[in-house]
Formats: structure tokens, sequence, C-alpha cells
């Protein structure tokens, strides 16, 4: 692991270890602004705990690294479902802006594809 990837960890385990008091604090803050900026206050919390999960799940991925594993694709729809959040709460969840940008379509598309795969692989 590199240097980054050992400081991303221990952030987050800093992150995970408060994360109550930074869930109330960061609320807290939301909810103290008018309507609009709430809105986004709340978007901006959701995108950063987002990029938590996408980080976990990129380990997971690298932990697997075996395509023949069975977990290879639903941690790959993981993977697909958090950059649908991260799209959208980028976004502030403006849907002008969202299909705009063909980021979320595509990570929608692929989450079904993989999904279809699961489907024929494992429905009986």
């Amino acid at each position: 692991m590199d240097i980054q990837g050992e400081m991303e960890i221990g952030s987050i385990m800093n992150y995970f270890h408060n994360l109550k008091e930074i869930y109330e604090r960061r609320m807290s803050e939301c909810d103290k602004k008018a309507k609009s900026d709430k809105i986004r206050c709340m978007f901006d919390f959701l995108y950063d705990l987002t990029k938590i999960q996408d980080v976990v799940n990129i380990r997971i991925m690298k932990a697997i690294d075996n395509e023949q594993d069975p977990r290879w694709i639903p941690i790959h729809i993981i993977d697909n479902a958090n950059a649908i959040i991260l799209g959208i709460s980028r976004n502030i969840g403006d849907p002008k802006t969202i299909v705009e940008e063909g980021y979320v379509e595509d990570k929608l598309k692929r989450l079904e594809s993989r999904f279809d795969w699961i489907k024929m692989i494992y429905k009986k």
C-alpha cells in the first residue's frame, strides 16, 4: 500500500471512530442553514460518506482480485451503486445536470448489466 493509501485508511479509521459525533455535528450545521443551503450541505455529507464506502469497496475488489470468485460481480454492482450516489450527490440532486453529464446513466446501465449477469448465472 502506498503512503496515500495509508493516509486514506488512517483518516477513514479516525472518521469511523467519531462517526456519531461527526454525523450529529454535520447535521446540526446543515439544520442551521437556509433551505437550499441546507440541502446542499446534506448532499455534501452524503457525498463524503459515499466516498468512504467507495474506498472500502475498492479494497474489497483488490482483496478478491479474481474474476472467477462469485463475489466479483456483486462487488462491481456496489461499485456502480456508489458511483451513482456520488454522481447524484455531487450534482446536488439536480436532474438536468445529472442527465446532461451522462455519468449516472452510464453507471445505471452497468449496474443493470451486471445484475443481469448474476441472474443468468444463478437463477434456477
